[in-house]
């Protein structure tokens, strides 16, 4: 196994114990959907050369499917405060290297 096999691994195994630690109480572990939200920043930052973005460790794509786009749709303004804020920083962090003409990334 490479490197970017267990850089990988490592990642997928930290993601499924944080998003199972807030299924089971939300209200109480949302910050485990905090941190995952900004690992998976902090690894598709990774800058390449001439200002190019990284996105190998992670499908940024399922990741915004999953986490982010149900985050910003959340019809509560007053919900998880903080994982709207971090939902918004991702997005805007990524927004010139996704494609935002997919339906998944609409707002409305």
């Amino acid at each position: 196994m490479n490197y970017k096999e267990k850089v990988i691994e490592k990642v997928s195994a930290q993601k499924r114990s944080l998003l199972a630690s807030y299924a089971e109480n939300p209200s109480t572990n949302w910050k485990h959907v905090d941190c995952d939200i900004h690992l998976i920043l902090s690894l598709a930052m990774k800058k390449v050369g001439g200002g190019s973005v990284s996105t190998d460790p992670v499908d940024v794509k399922s990741f915004v499917r999953s986490t982010i786009v149900p985050k910003l749709r959340s019809q509560s303004v007053n919900d998880f405060p903080m994982l709207k804020l971090a939902a918004l920083k991702f997005f805007t962090m990524l927004r010139n290297h996704m494609c935002v003409h997919e339906p998944m990334l609409k707002f409305q």
